[in-house]
């Protein structure tokens, strides 16, 4: 079932809705428009707000931010630079580049690393063809693909359990190869 609700992001339980009693949030923007990103920094610049373009994050700040609320591990999807073409708007921000990210976090135990514990997971279909958890994680039908082990627990203590085998987790390795 899926219901529709209006308010702000910031105060969801004037709506009804209360802490830990969403499964899946879909959002487009809405972090951008939040005059309240600590309860979930604002410019007023009503140009700048307008253009989606004033409550953007440094992203090693929203990487600290979501990691102070539990989410110390995120997934990127799609990283794609913002266009700006208004000569005004160029010149109010400078040379600061804005990139629209779409990402993916998980709302269980992760370490703050990816740790190689030697594990490969196995997708066994049923989502589509291939699965994309993130930009690095592309997955195929029963091809066996090298994990870390903050993606073995995306994927097997959430709602694509089903859909994947994680083999080993018996040795640790230290951090995982594409963690830098």
């Amino acid at each position: 079932m899926v219901i529709f609700k209006k308010g702000y992001i910031e105060d969801l339980q004037s709506i009804g809705i209360e802490d830990e009693s969403i499964d899946v949030v879909v959002s487009n923007g809405v972090l951008n428009l939040s005059t309240n990103k600590r309860k979930f920094l604002s410019l007023e610049d009503p140009i700048l707000y307008g253009e989606c373009l004033s409550g953007a994050l440094y992203i090693e700040d929203f990487r600290r931010l979501i990691t102070s609320l539990g989410y110390p591990d995120y997934r990127t999807i799609i990283n794609r630079k913002v266009d700006i073409k208004d000569s005004d708007i160029k010149q109010k921000i400078g040379m600061i580049d804005f990139y629209s990210i779409t990402i993916r976090t998980f709302k269980v135990p992760l370490e703050d690393r990816s740790e190689d514990y030697g594990q490969v997971a196995v997708y066994k279909g049923n989502i589509e063809d291939k699965f994309v958890l993130d930009n690095h994680h592309v997955f195929k039908i029963n091809d066996q693909v090298p994990i870390c082990g903050n993606t073995s627990a995306m994927l097997q203590k959430t709602r694509y359990a089903d859909y994947f085998d994680i083999i080993g987790e018996s040795v640790h390795y230290g951090l995982f190869k594409s963690s830098g």
